[in-house]
Order: structure tokens, then sequence, then C-alpha cells
């Protein structure tokens, strides 16, 4: 896929039409001929022969074809009908039942008697109805591409949107003008390394040398592999095809980063002198000794700033590491000659803790903070704006907002952005807008680890500061697993804890309301069933639904002592501090990645009070979830929790192994094609030393457009 690929519209795709146009580009997030070439089938299924009824073996799933004898509609309730079609084997006279449940009148149009139909779907004996056979609401086959041929017919990912046979052609169109189109292999001449992957989980490493793997012969096998290849190689990610394509994107993205490196390295900022007279003195007034880890972190700030080229640090660190108080620090340093420093969260939430956590810690030093929310109103806008644009304001702490067209700096110097992962680029190339005169210095902060045998591929262009050492006085949260069966006993602790200590507590939900389709208890139901235990118990409710000035109300609320529990969902997954809730309740944490529990229990334990963090399982977990929850119980060690994710989940929920760090990758999962990352990552800057052409030619393949490898 050159650069062209991605320059071709989808919609000017045949089957792309005006109606199922916004499903491509909003529900799959296809925009364009590359993004269609790279949306990969999830799975397969074998639709290459019409199967005899005699010859079907009950329970499998198959295609057979059948001669429509009779319908009628079956009154289900007042709403609602389901379909019943009798059919007959034109080859065998053997009789069918067929049941349509849903849309009963879509598929009344669509079958008629006397019709043939070509149906997939299981297949059972009907032992006790008047046919001899039965299968229940299965697809009308339409696309006959598959059908008769040796190929399996590729499942996409999806939404109900978009029917599979649709995605189908659209993307066998897609693949027919890439036939047309010269797709270069862009393999180097030599030393290109051998590929390490695994047959099996477990078994030992062997070695593909994707030299000999043509990239369209790859991309049309993985779309429609042939009907003896082994489905399960594909799903695992050891199919040589599927490994030559995810060696070239994660080189093309490395080479991507070393690229946004180097461009970074030409530009020039804004120098700040390693005198640290204003940060030395909040230092000295602080009623604690900064960790070793917070010093070094700090210190690499400063020499960053010291060099005439835009600083692009990440500070990584466990939660309740102290990665606010370097942030401070840095905004001293920096304020004290005259420049402004932007601080952005990703919600409304964090951005105004911090604003108070900066506020508190510089006012006395005569450094002048405002908050900007989009939901300033015209006179606060031109108040704040005033501010800010006269030099006044030296912090402007805010979400997104900061980078707001009415959002003029007289002379910002630093941008910080706290949780780095929820911010994309574009977001980042907007605030770099706002100095004209010389690139902005950025630093960014993650409370996320990666795994450390990722952290090189995810962080390859930036520089890297990891706070590994929590600061005096925070307790160490305790944690402790407990069945559900033993529910009403967890109650009665939560209650002594609120009444005899005066102690608030967090209980986390999955769900915000009950969901048929996923086994775990909502929000409103824990809420009524504590309640109902407990009625004198201030209690109150928070989730992603709510607006944000609820959101801010609640948590105020909680944070003031107004309420005794807070019944949440994730929402409160990163930053909100609240030293006086001592426990924390995770209700089906089975369902929840290991880090993301972990950012969970690190709201609790942040003050000197000892604290606990309890893993509320459904009885009936497997052995292996409950291994799981197990290994979280006997750590606190984030960086040690996400290399077991990653083991344990392979993708899981590790922040960014998708969408990683800077990169977005389409078909490569870092943490489950990790072999072949750490492989390509060194021959990636010999690659990008020796050969630029080629390097410039493979990421062009990878990347929509420049903003995309040209990053600040």
């Amino acid at each position: 896929m050159t650069q062209s690929v991605y320059s071709i519209p989808i919609e000017k795709i045949k089957g792309v039409t005006k109606a199922n146009l916004p499903k491509f580009k909003e529900n799959l997030g296809i925009n364009n001929l590359g993004d269609l070439l790279m949306f990969l089938p999830r799975n397969y299924e074998d639709r290459s022969q019409i199967v005899s009824l005699p010859e079907v073996i009950p329970g499998n799933k198959v295609c057979i074809r059948v001669v429509v004898t009779g319908k009628y509609k079956s009154v289900v309730d007042r709403y609602n009908y389901r379909l019943i079609v009798n059919g007959v084997d034109p080859t065998s006279g053997n009789t069918i039942l067929i049941v349509f449940y849903r849309a009963a009148n879509y598929y009344d149009e669509k079958i008629e008697v006397n019709s043939v139909h070509t149906f997939f779907g299981i297949v059972e004996l009907n032992t006790y109805g008047q046919t001899d056979y039965k299968i229940n609401h299965p697809e009308i086959v339409t696309d006959d591409n598959f059908v008769g041929k040796n190929l399996l017919t590729p499942i996409y990912p999806s939404t109900d949107k978009l029917k599979q046979d649709t995605i189908r052609k659209v993307v066998q169109n897609g693949i027919a003008i890439v036939e047309k189109m010269s797709l270069p292999n862009l393999l180097p001449q030599s030393g290109y390394p051998l590929i390490p992957f695994r047959k099996s989980a477990g078994s030992a490493i062997e070695y593909l040398d994707i030299n000999k793997l043509d990239f369209l012969q790859s991309l049309k096998f993985i779309h429609t592999p042939p009907k003896n290849v082994n489905i399960q190689d594909i799903i695992e990610r050891r199919n040589p095809y599927l490994i030559r394509l995810i060696a070239e994107e994660i080189l093309a993205k490395q080479l991507t980063l070393i690229s946004s490196k180097n461009i970074l390295q030409r530009e020039k900022s804004v120098v700040i002198p390693p005198q640290l007279n204003l940060a030395q003195k909040v230092i000295q007034d602080l009623p604690y000794k900064l960790t070793n880890a917070q010093m070094k972190a700090f210190l690499d700030v400063v020499n960053d700033l010291a060099a005439n080229k835009p600083m692009l640090r990440l500070i990584q660190g466990d939660v309740g590491c102290g990665k606010t108080m370097v942030a401070v620090l840095a905004i001293a340093h920096i304020v004290q000659y005259g420049y402004q420093v932007a601080l952005v969260a990703p919600t409304e939430i964090l951005a105004s803790q911090l604003f108070e956590n900066v506020n508190n810690a510089l006012q006395a030093y005569g450094v002048k903070s405002v908050f900007v929310s989009g939901k300033l109103g015209a006179k606060g806008k031109r108040e704040v704006g005033n501010l800010i644009k006269t030099g006044q304001a030296n912090v402007i702490v805010g979400t997104h907002a900061v980078f707001s067209e009415w959002v003029e700096y007289k002379n910002l110097a630093m941008v910080i952005i706290d949780e780095q992962h929820r911010f994309g680029v574009e977001q980042r190339l907007e605030i770099s807008t706002k100095q004209k005169n010389f690139k902005i210095h950025t630093l960014m902060m993650s409370a996320t680890p990666a795994p450390r045998s990722l952290a090189m591929t995810i962080y390859a262009n930036l520089d890297l500061s990891i706070i590994d050492e929590l600061p005096p006085g925070r307790s160490k949260v305790e944690t402790f697993l407990i069945s559900k069966n033993e529910k009403v006993k967890l109650f009665g602790r939560i209650r002594k804890v609120i009444h005899e200590e005066r102690r608030q507590v967090y209980w986390v939900c999955v769900l915000i309301e009950e969901n048929e389709n996923y086994q775990a208890t909502s929000a409103l139901e824990t809420l009524s069933e504590l309640r109902s235990f407990m009625p004198e118990v201030r209690i109150g409710l928070i989730h992603g639904k709510l607006k944000e000035q609820e959101k801010a109300e609640i948590m105020q609320a909680f944070k003031e002592q107004k309420l005794d529990l807070l019944v949440a969902t994730t929402v409160i997954e990163v930053g909100v501090n609240v030293p006086n809730a001592s426990i924390m309740i995770i209700e089906n944490p089975e369902r929840l990645g290991l880090s993301q529990i972990h950012q969970l229990r690190g709201r609790v334990g942040r003050g000197s009070v000892k604290s606990f963090c309890g893993l509320l399982y459904e009885p009936k977990i497997s052995r292996s979830t409950k291994e799981r929850l197990e290994i979280f119980q006997r750590t606190n060690d984030g960086f040690v929790i996400a290399e077991e994710d990653m083991k344990l989940r392979g993708n899981g929920d590790i922040v960014g192994t998708r969408q990683s760090g800077e990169m977005q990758f389409q078909i490569s999962d870092l943490a489950k094609d990790n072999l072949i990352a750490e492989v390509l990552i060194p021959f990636a800057q010999t690659l990008y030393d020796q050969d630029p052409e080629l390097s410039r030619q493979i990421m062009r393949r990878w990347n929509a457009n420049q903003k995309d490898y040209v990053l600040i």
C-alpha cells in the first residue's frame, strides 16, 4: 500500500453507498482503501460446499440449499412475530424447518414460496417435529464468491449497522483495485532478520524468512484463505502470511518513531537555564522529602529544558508515586523565567484536581494559575482569556479546552499532558500551533506502566523517566479476595468501617445497568442492594453517562465527606484523590484486566491509614481466572502487574498495545507480537541509517498522511 492507497476514499470503492458510507467511517473507522485492506477478518467459516441434508453431522454449521415449500408467521407477543419456513432438499427430498426469531417481516419479504435459497447455520435433527431437520435463524447466503470455491469465508469485526456480506463485497472490490496497482515488497536487499514465532504457546521459537513472501499475496491470503488452511494458526497469529504483514507494520511504525524523533532534534526551542531558584525553594518548603526517583525525573526535565531543542519526555510511574509534584517543580522552574505552562488532563474532574494541587503548591510564591473549561461563558472566557493573553496567568490548567481558538498565550513554553495515552496526536499538534516563535516543550505523564518488554517500542521517540518509588507516608494497600457467596458478610465489614472508623468506601461495578449478555452485577443493582442493607449510610452513584458537571459535583461531595460510600463505574480509575477513602471494593474483577484493577486500587491508600482493596468475584470463575486474581493480590508493583497482564491476557487492557504510545497499529498487537518487535527494533535503526529512501517508502505504506510520522 503506497501512499496512493490512502488517497483513495472509501466512497470510491464499489459497494459503498450513501446509506452505508457513515457506517464504514463511523462504526468501523474505515475512511480509505488503506484502512479497508488492513481491516482483517476476526474469524473464518467454511461455506465452500453445499451439503446435502443426509450428509450433515447434526450440530455442525454448514451450507444447505433448500426449495421453500411453505411459510407462515407465528405470534411471539403483542409486538413480535417469528417466521416459520418449510423447505425440502432438492437432491435428497429430506424436509427441513427453518425458523427466524428476529426481523420476521424482513425475511418474509426475502423468502418466496417455491424459491431456492442457500442457508448457512447449525442444522439439527428435528426429533419431535414433522420435518426431518431444523435450523434456527440461519444466514441467507447472498455472497456467492465463496460458495463452490475452495476458499474460506471471512468474518469481519462488525456491528449491527453493517452486514457481513456487504463488508466482504467491499473488501473484495478493494483488493481488485490494488491488484491493478504496483505494490512493491519493500524488502531490503540484505540484512532483514529472520522473524521469530511460536507454533503453539510454550513451544520452541522458530524463525521465518519473510523475504520469500509477497506483500500482496499475503494480504489476499488473510482476506480469503484456502479452505485447507489451519484457521487457528491465523487467529493465534502464527500463520506466515499474517506474520509477513505484522512484521512490516511494526517495522514501519518503529521507523516512524525514529523519524519523528530525528525531525524533533532538528527543531529549536526556548532555552530554560538550569538554575533552580524557585523550584529549590518549593522543595525546601515541602513537609516531606522527595524520593530519589522523583528528584531524578525532575533533573531529567531540567536538563532537557536547558538544551536548545524541544523536550519530549514521558514520566511513567505507578499510582501514587508523586508524578504531580514533579510536574509542579517543572512548572516552578519555567515560570520563574517569565514563561507560561499549560497543564492538560483528559477529564474535568482530573483537571480541576490538578488545578487545585498546582494552585495550593505555588500560589504562595506568586504563581498565578487559571482554570480553562469548555463550560466557561462569554464573560468567563474574556476574563480568563485576557489573563492568559497578557501573561498575567503563569499556569493554564484544563481539559482539551486549553487548545481552543479563544485561548491565546503570551509566551507558552511548555505543555504538560497528564494521562498522555488519552490524548491523540492531533490534539498535541493543536497546542503546538499556540507558539509561533519556537517549538513548545512537551512533558507527558502516565500512571499506567507499560510492560518493560514493550516500553522500547511504545516510547521509542520519547525520552523516558521512570518513578519506581513511593513517597514516605503512603500506606501499602492490602488486597483480599472474596466470593459473592459472602457478600452479606462484606456488607457488615463495610458498615463497621463507615460507622466506627469514619472512613469512606468506593464500590466499583463494571456495568451501569443490567445486561443479559454480560454476567456481572450492575452499579444500579448494587446501589439498590446497599441502600436496602444499610439505609442509614449516605450513598452516591457516579458513572460515565452523567454530565461532567454532575460527575464533578458527586466527586466533590465525596471529597467533602458528605457521602460515606460511592458506587461507581471505572470512571474513577485514574487520578481521583480522596485520602479519607480507605476501602475499594471491585465487583466482578474477573471482567477487567489486572492493569485496570491496579489503577482502581490506586484510589485508596492515599493517606497514612491502613487501606484495603476487596475483589468480589463470581463463585463459578475458572481456576485460571482465580489464579490471575491471586497474582494481583500478591503484588502492588504496577510494572510487575503489567507484565503479568500481558502474559495472561495478551493485549488485555494494557494501555495502548494496539494504539501504543505514539503509534496506532492496524493489525499488530505488541503484547502478542512482542517477539517480532524485539527483533525489528534494532533493525529499524539500521535500516533508517543505511537506506533512508526504502525507510520512507515503508513509512508511507503504513501511515495515512504525513501527520502520522511527523508527530510533534
